[in-house]
């Protein structure tokens, strides 16, 4: 099965910058009105090129939307007038992708692999996706088989679900090697920097993950220097720096995500003060992460230093908006009761 990383204790969704990363076109459909024109004044036809650019723009708005089904009408429409435009057949892949099922997964692989441009780094990075969210489907299956929730004609249920391991890894070292193709198109692809860390770990090479990560920070710093520059430049001709101000934010999450999934590499790895640096890192930019200070109050009991621990689980519950059942809010109150009998008994044996 898929590897499970240690730290999963308190994975809030409380920050509010949280889970931005897919980011809907700031544009707004207008409305269509009945045409009462007479038959003089009726426009003229559009040409095909016409029809395709408008198509185009009609799909993207809709995908920005995440309105799959009509950016889906768009796409086909455009098709039939140019069955191989690069640009449609990628934006369908895309639609399908994103839907997630299995089926429209193992669609979205077809048209990628069958895609015209097999240079262009988008077609090949959306490729890896599937390949990796077909492991994933692969892997979910072979964990019901195995615990008897999925139903097999297979004689041999356990072999079966041996199979479909076999199966998650195959999709998931393919998926690893058209990253890593993705990535010699074009170096500083976030997406597919971030595919490189998640396929690694399917595939149990933290070590390689934790490389990547140290990439992806790399090009992180980078995109934030370029970006800075042009801010600057912007402010002082007036311009507008709104886009730009909203990228350095989103790229602040994702350095928040990058550093998280550092945190649990190490302390996979029997390496909790260096984790501890990691979360560090990210509370120096931005103290209002929640689940940082989860991650921190179970590191710190596991290093027997419970009065820190206990002060950094109470400060998650202040920030954090999950309820009261919630399993990370209750495991955050064990941890306490855990370390307040810890410094009593410590208390006890000191006057002893």
């Amino acid at each position: 099965m898929a590897p499970k990383l240690p730290i999963d204790p308190m994975n809030s969704k409380s920050h509010p910058r949280r889970g931005r990363r897919l980011l809907a076109l700031s544009l707004l459909a207008l409305p269509l009105f009945a045409s009462c024109f007479s038959t003089d004044d009726r426009p003229e036809e559009l040409s095909d090129k016409e029809k395709i650019g408008l198509y185009y723009e009609r799909a993207m708005r809709y995908y920005g939307m995440r309105d799959l089904d009509r950016c889906q009408d768009q796409v086909q429409k455009g098709l039939a007038i140019d069955p191989e435009n690069e640009r449609f057949l990628l934006m369908l892949g895309r639609c399908h992708q994103t839907r997630g099922t299995l089926q429209d997964v193992l669609i979205a692989e077809q048209i990628f692999r069958e895609h015209p441009a097999q240079k262009d780094y988008r077609v090949v990075q959306c490729l890896a996706g599937s390949l990796e969210r077909k492991g994933v489907f692969f892997d979910e299956a072979a964990t019901a088989v195995a615990a008897g929730d999925r139903f097999t004609e297979a004689a041999d249920p356990q072999a079966r679900a041996l199979e479909l391991e076999g199966d998650a890894k195959e999709a998931w070292s393919e998926a690893y090697e058209t990253y890593v193709e993705a990535l010699s198109l074009y170096t500083g692809s976030f997406e597919t920097l971030n595919g490189l860390m998640r396929t690694s770990v399917y595939l149990g090479l933290f070590d390689e993950s934790f490389e990547w990560s140290t990439k992806f920070l790399e090009s992180l710093a980078a995109s934030n220097e370029l970006f800075q520059k042009n801010l600057k430049e912007a402010e002082m001709v007036g311009a507008s720096i709104v886009d730009m101000e909203k990228t350095l934010l989103d790229n602040m999450d994702l350095e928040t995500e990058i550093r998280l999934h550092r945190s649990e590499l190490l302390y996979r790895d029997n390496k909790s003060r260096e984790a501890l640096l990691e979360l560090n890192e990210i509370l120096a930019k931005d103290e209002t992460v929640s689940e940082v200070y989860a991650r921190r109050g179970q590191i710190l009991h596991n290093l027997g230093e419970y009065q820190r621990s206990t002060d950094s689980l109470e400060r998650y519950m202040s920030l954090s908006e999950d309820p009261f059942e919630h399993p990370n809010v209750r495991q955050a109150f064990t941890l306490i009761e855990l370390n307040k009998a810890a410094l009593e008994l410590a208390r006890n044996s000191a006057t002893k």
